[in-house]
């Protein structure tokens, strides 16, 4: 008679209990035991749980008997059918699913077994083990099964959109099982932007009654008592609030916190609008009324625009008696000068139970070729000349009346001589062309007969607004300017024009001053790359010479150089996004020279190449998830998925409720730009969150 004809058991494709092919005659199931951690001290009494618990893996050993079977060879037969079932189970990644439903129930738990094995089979005439000469063996089997049972995945919290806000907070109560529950975590842009941060953080409460985790300079942090002034300032959260306060040599506190009643562990992230580069910041807390903790300085993203740096991790403990609270310091100081610096808010992600973040770190991917020329046309001006490709194409030039234009020599390179161009803004704009394009690579040789501070700039184009470029353009050129030990250095930069003003948006130095490498000395030309996106990211890079070997290069000499750019620059800008006002242009190349003196500027090597930037966390109204196992993104179809460029961090889980009714908080914030190197351009774009989870049992209940 079967001790559990009631238990339903089904591995993979086989019904192991529906009595026409199988009957279970005995089952035992040994779950999971706890591998405990402990820790011991020769001079404490017992030893002490380090952690939670891991758990081995699951256990079943049962006694399968096949429906009897008009002869012994149908019999064994079946008994094939089982032995695949049970070979599969190596074969399968992550195990092959079995499923039980215990008896008389109707919950189905899916456990998964790793490895299984047929460990007897009785050949008796009689007995209980009888069965095998009459076309009804008996086998004994054991399935080694991941440590859990899972149940079917539902959905705990639908989606639900933020507001214009810089983090969206939801709790989440109700889970079931008796382990964290593998979960994914579903955001969605719904901002119409593309992402290229996206981070979130979890902590366990009791309550949905907890401090706000955002301290902005409107609400929750304070000046009093410390440098900081209440200012505004455009881009800023919360009516542009901001504490504004100077940085010295010595570090001054710029605000605070007060007392606050947070408890957990914490990554402390600053969103600031620092005016210099020599300006650090800090973060110092207290537990209770304990000593000030200082944590290490840390130095900007970005100067002139808002920067989100983390400041580091805080335990804020609870109390063992009284009145909870802590308290968090926002400090500052100058290596050099007195900068102004402004703090937004403060940000409190929770790390106690878990976090993470996924960027979108910027590569450029080619795709097709739109244009280049390497000036192999006659010699004379080269406004109406064609490009190398398309012929069909011509260059048009602004500010190119007499000897003001470029020229291509006779060497078949461009050149321009002009002096005592009006501003570094105004010189000669040459465009490949009347086509206007909003995702390309942009980069030509440049190179000239001197350099002075502040005179040159010379480089390539992009986003050029037709008749109206010297208002409305992207520059990414090389500039020179004396560096902190006074010496002559060229620099790599991006600049932003709009309406008549420019604005650095990049700049690095591009190796050798006028007394060490020879950069600065003619005959050695860079090359110059700038790219550009419909989502607003662009990169620029500076390379010295051209590729390794043999490459023509400026005035027709043979140039070798370094595969491997000696400057980058990147971030992302609102103007070059789609519906930005420099959301599309012409490309070509840029000169001007303020100086009177005779400078020789040559370029050539021009290409236009279409591009695909990557770097994108979440596409714009695309979702990104994070789950147990990591992180992974739709494409901007929302066809295909897959990992985004960078995911830091540990898979996603939800703790059950238990007895003690614990409620998840979740934390959750996306970002346009790459704000872990790059300005955070605006804080508030929504998004809509989504929580779906597959509960784990040690056992059924």
């Amino acid at each position: 008679m079967p001790t559990s004809p009631l238990e339903r058991l089904k591995l993979g494709a086989v019904e192991l209990n529906d009595e026409s092919r199988f009957t279970v005659e005995s089952l035992t199931f040994t779950p999971a035991a706890k591998k405990p951690l402990f820790a011991t001290n020769a001079d404490s009494d017992g030893e002490a749980l380090v952690r939670e618990s891991h758990y081995t893996n699951a256990n079943f050993e049962l006694k399968v008997r096949i429906s009897p079977q008009s002869t012994v060879a149908l019999g064994i037969a079946k008994l094939g059918e089982l032995t695949d079932a049970i070979q599969a189970c190596e074969k399968i990644e992550g195990g092959q699913a079995l499923e039980w439903t215990p008896a008389t129930t109707a919950a189905a738990y899916t456990g998964y077994v790793l490895s299984a094995e047929v460990t007897g089979i009785p050949i008796e005439v009689e007995g209980d083990g009888a069965g095998w000469l009459l076309g009804a063996p008996v086998v004994t089997i054991k399935l080694t099964c991941r440590p859990f049972f899972y149940t079917p995945e539902r959905t705990v919290l639908a989606a639900v959109e933020s507001g214009a806000e810089p983090l969206q907070v939801r709790y989440i109560s109700g889970v079931k099982g008796d382990v964290p529950a593998e979960a994914r975590l579903i955001v969605k842009d719904t901002a119409t932007q593309d992402r290229r941060f996206a981070q979130w953080g979890r902590d366990v409460v009791i309550s949905e009654m907890n401090p706000p985790l955002i301290l902005s300079a409107k609400s929750g942090l304070t000046g009093t008592g410390f440098s900081g002034e209440s200012k505004t300032r455009s881009g800023a959260y919360l009516e542009e609030k901001v504490l504004r306060g100077t940085a010295v040599s010595q570090a001054t506190t710029l605000c605070g916190t007060g007392r606050i009643e947070h408890v957990g562990s914490y990554g402390i992230y600053l969103r600031v609008f620092a005016t210099s580069a020599a300006a650090r910041f800090r973060i110092s807390y207290r537990n209770g009324d304990g000593p000030l903790i200082p944590l290490e300085w840390k130095q900007p993203t970005v100067v002139n625009g808002w920067a989100d740096i983390f400041m580091g991790e805080v335990s804020l403990d609870a109390v063992k008696l009284g009145t909870q609270t802590s308290e968090v310091r926002v400090e500052q100081k100058a290596t050099t000068g007195r900068p102004a610096n402004d703090v937004n808010f403060l940000l409190l992600m929770p790390t106690t139970e878990a976090s993470g973040y996924g960027r979108g770190v910027v590569s450029s991917l080619t795709t097709a070729l739109i244009a280049y020329d390497n000036f192999e046309g006659a010699a004379g001006n080269l406004e109406s000349q064609a490009l190398g490709y398309p012929t069909t194409t011509t260059w048009a030039m602004i500010n190119k009346t007499g000897e003001n234009g470029l020229k291509v020599n006779a060497s078949h390179y461009a050149e321009r001589v002009k002096v005592s161009d009006a501003s570094l803004d105004v010189g000669c704009f040459a465009f490949a062309g009347t086509s206007k394009f909003s995702d390309v690579i942009v980069s030509a040789y440049v190179e000239a007969s001197e350099y002075t501070k502040g005179k040159l700039r010379q480089g390539v184009l992009a986003r050029a607004q037709a008749t109206e470029a010297a208002n409305n353009c992207l520059f990414g050129v090389v500039e020179q300017e004396l560096d902190s030990e006074s010496y002559l250095r060229n620099y790599l930069r991006v600049i932003k024009r709009i309406g008549g003003v420019s604005t650095v948006l990049g700049s690095a130095p591009i190796g050798g001053t006028s007394t060490a490498s020879g950069l600065l000395s003619s005959g050695n030309p860079f090359r110059i790359v700038l790219t550009i996106n419909g989502s607003g990211a662009w990169s620029a890079a500076a390379y010295v010479g051209g590729p390794a070997g043999a490459v023509r290069g400026i005035g027709g000499a043979a140039i070798s150089g370094s595969t491997t750019p000696i400057a980058e620059l990147a971030g992302q800008d609102p103007a070059f996004a789609t519906g930005g006002s420099l959301a599309e242009g012409k490309v070509g190349l840029y000169d001007a020279w303020t100086s009177a003196s005779a400078n020789s500027r040559a370029y050539d090597g021009f290409e236009v190449v279409g591009a695909e930037v990557s770097g994108r966390v979440c596409y714009s109204g695309k979702q990104v998830e994070f789950n147990s196992q990591g992180c992974l993104r739709q494409d901007s179809t929302g066809t295909y998925e897959g990992p985004p460029p960078v995911y830091r961090g540990a898979g996603f889980y939800l703790e059950p409720a238990g007895e003690l009714g614990l409620i998840n908080r979740m934390a959750v914030r996306m970002r346009r730009t790459d704000i872990a190197v790059e300005e955070d351009t605006v804080a508030i774009d929504k998004q809509s969150v989504e929580i779906k989870v597959t509960e784990r049992y040690l056992v059924p209940r």
